[in-house]
């Protein structure tokens, strides 16, 4: 009777509803979104069966959950978040696959004889007869964000409909193989349809929850697939461990990688197409015990779009950078470990500056994102083109800037300094723990004291902490441990600690965000250049100036409630 009751009443309002403008009505006026922007979207081609708050969403004109939100208000019903449901397979299975994109929906619970379907648009009729045709069970619809549903078809539908044929053609191979796979000697594989829908919808999953990094790695109990998430790899699901050849043969053949090479390390790169922009992708295969670790690089273009200003720095530094970046010459480095946001903070500093007047040539292994303006030369070293031969060739260009993706030997720092010094801006990067670190490396390098000195003008570092998710962080009280840490102690600040909601996935933390600190070129510095003192005497002196430590700076975004202490702690352990 309720399900009957509902769709009753849903008919009824959808008779009442004069369509999708409707709704963008409702969006415009309430500030859901900006009248221009709706016009705008409603003027250009959609595609089928997308409704204004989908369209609204793909063209990025207006934010997914608030639009999700603003559909439960116009139609009067619950928003049911698809993120905190616990759904059984063989629930959302009870529908077929291209029925539930089709429709944009998927069942999620069943009680007695009514079945709850969370569905993109509850008002569709047509929808609702159809899965009460296909299932026999009365429909209960929920409205949900069409996002979160085709995430879950994907996850429920597309990955574990591939994995069974995969268990069935191992079996029995499929009739029109797309490449072939030698296992053993005289033994064939294929690479088929479900092997390929599986691992474009793994990649799809990783965009989708904004990993970094993909993992395959081979065990003894399957396939672990684990996707890097704001610094941290977490648990995405285990394949059955017949399925690792093909999976990762896949990836490797997407990657332009050679199949039958399994006893060596590989490095490929690819392309895909996802909500309307490239990714670009780096593939690394390594050899293990179990057979090959795979690891996939994302490289979204949106990051290399991130201003100076959204970085995180702080306002002193940042009108600092901006000083020195509009300097004709110097040494600018960047420092930091392994996924620390160095490259990001280098696009950031090449978009700041005038690309239409400067020649700006970069060196970099590999490039990672295309900016309009910059002359970028990716280093090959199998072909004899490395770091320091690519620099002495940029210095016959003419440049007015020089941005070396990272200095890793002699050679290719000497020529940095000998370019600094000879009226070019240099940026670079290296990877040290702390920026007074960077000057004791170079005079490792063998780069002379009175150089270093004089073509130095600051070296930022830098690390990466978590954001606390806006909806759900909460505050707590402060220990005495705690407040004696702070830089400023005598204040009255409140902590906050992560929660978690179904906006950040019950993790507490949505995003990242950079600390850093500026070691300026400064008299003092210079002089223990000179003297070849270590980088503690550097990084003392250097804080007696003004200097803001990479703690201190954590500690001031977790005063603010950007981060948790927790988190900066953590971040900071190498640092302290």
């Amino acid at each position: 009777m309720i399900g009957k009751r509902l769709r009753m009443n849903q008919r009824l309002e959808k008779k009442s509803w004069s369509g999708e403008e409707r709704f963008g009505d409702y969006l415009a006026d309430r500030g859901y979104v900006q009248r221009e922007k709706l016009r705008y979207a409603l003027s250009g081609p959609r595609q089928p069966g997308e409704g204004v708050g989908e369209l609204l969403s793909r063209l990025g004109l207006a934010d997914p959950e608030g639009l999700a939100k603003a559909k439960a208000e116009f139609l009067g019903l619950p928003l049911l978040s698809l993120r905190e449901a616990p759904i059984q397979p063989e629930i959302a299975q009870l529908v077929a696959e291209g029925f539930a994109k089709r429709y944009r929906l998927i069942p999620v619970a069943r009680h007695g004889k009514f079945l709850r379907v969370a569905m993109a648009d509850p008002t569709d009729a047509q929808a609702l007869e159809a899965v009460r045709i296909c299932t026999g069970y009365e429909v209960e619809p929920v409205l949900a964000n069409a996002p979160e549903i085709m995430a879950l078809i994907r996850q429920y539908l597309t990955e574990e409909t591939s994995l069974a044929n995969m268990a069935r053609q191992a079996v029995s191979p499929g009739e029109s193989p797309e490449v072939w796979v030698m296992d053993d000697p005289g033994k064939e594989r294929s690479i088929d349809g479900p092997t390929i829908i599986l691992v474009d919808s793994l990649l799809q999953q990783a965009l989708e929850q904004n990993a970094s990094d993909i993992h395959f790695e081979p065990q003894a109990q399957g396939l672990l697939i684990r996707f890097r998430i704001d610094g941290r790899l977490e648990l995405y699901r285990n394949l059955p461990a017949e399925t690792a050849r093909s999976v990762i043969a896949r990836v490797k053949v997407m990657a332009g990688l050679d199949i039958a090479e399994r006893r060596l390390p590989q490095d490929g790169r690819m392309s895909i197409t996802a909500a309307q922009r490239q990714i670009d992708l780096r593939v690394s295969t390594l050899p293990v015990v179990l057979g090959e670790k795979v690891v996939i690089r994302l490289l979204d273009p949106l990051k290399a779009q991130r201003t100076l200003s959204e970085l995180g720095l702080s306002a002193e530094v940042e009108a600092d950078i901006r000083r020195l970046i509009r300097q004709p010459s110097g040494l600018i480095s960047i420092v930091g470990p392994t996924n620390s946001g160095k490259s990001t903070t280098l696009y950031a500093l090449m978009r700041e500056m005038d690309r239409q007047s400067l020649n700006i040539i970069s060196i970099e292994d590999p490039v990672e994102y295309r900016l309009d303006g910059v002359n970028q030369t990716p280093v090959q070293a199998k072909n004899g083109m490395d770091f320091a031969r690519g620099l002495r060739a940029v210095l016959r260009q003419d440049p007015d800037v020089i941005v070396i993706g990272e200095i890793r030997d002699e050679e290719t720092a000497a020529i940095a300094i000998a370019a600094s010094l000879t009226g070019h801006l240099v940026l670079s990067t290296m990877h040290t723990n702390s920026a007074a670190e960077a000057l004791s490396r170079f005079l490792e390098m063998g780069v002379k004291p009175y150089l270093l000195a004089s073509a130095i003008s600051g070296v930022l570092s830098q690390r990466l902490i978590r954001i606390l998710c806006p909806e759900c962080k909460k505050p707590r009280p402060m220990t005495a441990a705690e407040r004696a840490l702070l830089p400023f102690p005598e204040m009255e600040v409140t902590l906050y600690e992560p929660a978690g909601c179904a906006r950040c996935q019950g993790k507490g933390y949505a995003g990242r965000i950079g600390i850093y600190e500026l070691l300026l070129y400064r008299p003092a510095i210079k002089e223990l250049i000179l003297a070849q003192r270590s980088a503690l005497c550097i990084d003392q002196a250097a804080k007696e100036e003004g200097m803001v430590s990479l703690l201190t700076d954590g500690m001031m975004k977790a005063a603010r409630g950007v981060t948790s202490l927790e988190e900066v702690l953590h971040s900071a352990a190498v640092i302290i």
